[in-house]
């Protein structure tokens, strides 16, 4: 058959038109890949630019830790000190500490490898030793959110064997016996948020112990899980401990107003002060003994949590460090975390 000169070109321009536009569409694909290449290539740098201001916000704070020599630690101290955004290249940096030893240690509950002082037994009844006291108080605070303590199975999952304690533990077996089945730590929390996996406690219940009025860029609650045993520093104790130790509110409450105005500075200042408010104290004969003795107590800490914020362009990086400060001011990471503690 005989194809007119007209339909040929016809023909020859649809094919050239199509040609174009395979040639525009996969131009049009590499120039996208391409930037999509260069903007993940950006955000990949930005990304580390905000780690590595994070990282130094983690030397800025080991060196405030180092600097303090004050013979207590409370909220006046120069390194807990809420410091406003500080501008770095091309984004903003927030950074601040907070105490971690104004909250109950649930690493307090098994100290068998730490040097306890003796409880005495020539007094009727025995003085409870600093473990058991420890166990008291936050029994106290549970009870008070109206939350069944986790007493058992906290020394349950954090000591070395899997024989639960009494009736109300919890080893392997029970966590085994979950839907989605794991294992008892048996060895210390490394950080509070095991707590969540013991049997029955829910995301409510662990918020629970969170406080009401605390800014959203402080992680802690009032439990904590720091190595071995730790005493409680009641210049940055939450309100709600303070409660759970005095057992009175109205008093708490005016004891947390005074600490903020006039922190402890020491040891006999916090026995003065709980006698007051009718909190018994045990003394050297043994007499008048409750939960509370200094072994519980200390106006020092050790322990810090630096939250660290950067926000470069579109990236953001969140760094949580616990830091340790040893007795020759020393500072130390001994945890790391970025994104979520």
């Amino acid at each position: 058959m005989y194809s007119s000169p007209s339909k040929q070109r016809g023909i020859a321009m649809v094919i050239a038109i199509s040609i174009m536009m395979i040639g525009v569409i996969t131009a049009t694909t590499l120039l996208a890949k391409q930037q999509l290449s260069l903007r993940k290539g950006s955000n990949l740098i930005m990304r580390d630019q905000a780690a590595e201001y994070n990282v130094a916000a983690e030397k800025w704070a080991k060196i405030w830790l180092a600097k303090d020599e004050n013979e207590y630690d409370a909220a006046d101290d120069d390194w807990a000190t809420e410091l406003p955004p500080l501008p770095v290249d091309g984004g903003v940096i927030i950074a601040q500490l907070f105490d971690l030893q104004g909250r109950i240690n649930i690493n307090s509950f098994d100290a068998r490898d730490i040097a306890m002082p003796q409880r005495k037994q020539n007094v009727t009844p025995p003085t409870p030793d600093p473990v058991e006291q420890q166990q008291a108080i936050y029994n106290e605070l549970a009870l008070l959110q109206n939350i069944n303590p986790k007493t058992a199975h906290i020394k349950d999952w954090i000591d070395a064997d899997d024989t639960p304690t009494a009736s109300s533990g919890a080893e392997t077996n029970t966590y085994m016996g979950m839907e989605r089945p794991y294992r008892a730590a048996n060895k210390q929390a490394i950080t509070i948020s095991e707590y969540r996996l013991l049997p029955e406690v829910t995301d409510e219940e662990y918020q629970l112990f969170r406080e009401p009025e605390q800014e959203y860029e402080d992680p802690r609650i009032a439990l904590t899980a720091l190595p071995g045993y730790t005493k409680i520093n009641l210049n940055f104790a939450p309100l709600s401990l303070l409660t759970a130790i005095i057992g009175d509110p109205v008093a708490a409450e005016q004891l947390y107003e005074e600490i903020q105005v006039t922190p402890f500075d020491n040891l006999d200042k916090i026995t003065t002060s709980l006698q007051s408010y009718n909190v018994k104290i045990g003394d050297e004969d043994g007499q008048n003994i409750d939960y509370v003795t200094p072994e519980v107590f200390t106006v020092e800490s050790n322990y810090f949590l630096l939250v660290s914020k950067t926000y470069i362009g579109r990236t953001q990086s969140i760094l949580y460090s616990v830091l340790y400060r040893d007795a020759q001011k020393k500072v130390h990471v001994i945890n790391r975390s970025y994104g979520t503690i």
